[in-house]
């Protein structure tokens, strides 16, 4: 089973994030239904383990509930993931923060001084010090 680090942002609110670290497979999946699909943030593979399936649904069980460990992934008997397809690396979502991130124009326009209004003249540039 895979393991896995990153930020949880409960109830997906950058306000309230919680770094988390031994993150199984089938915990993420928990996670993202119990936060929100965005919960997760720098999610990365640490490591891989072998944990026996029917332990792991207990420990999730008793975290979180047995309704929703058992709405998620079926009855007791049923093996639970091993890993998550599509997690966002932390990589992956550097690259895509570049890629979304506004693109920023240039002025060619330089910058105006300040004019003369009503008659009063305009305040000169002074250096303080």
């Amino acid at each position: 089973m895979k393991i896995y680090a990153g930020t949880v942002r409960l109830d997906g609110s950058v306000l309230n994030e919680v770094q988390m670290s031994g993150i199984t497979a089938p915990e993420v999946l928990v996670l993202r239904a119990v936060h929100g699909d965005d919960a997760l943030s720098g999610l990365r593979e640490i490591k891989s383990d072998k944990r026996e399936h029917g332990g792991e649904r207990e420990r999730l069980a008793l975290k979180y509930g047995y309704k929703v460990v058992q709405g998620l992934f079926g009855p007791a008997h049923a093996d639970l993931p091993t890993s998550v397809r599509g997690v966002n690396l932390a990589e992956d979502e550097a690259e895509d923060d570049k890629k979304n991130a506004p693109k920023r124009r240039r002025s060619k326009k330089p910058p105006t001084k300040a004019k003369a209004v009503d008659g009063v003249p305009a305040p000169q540039e002074t250096l303080l010090g």
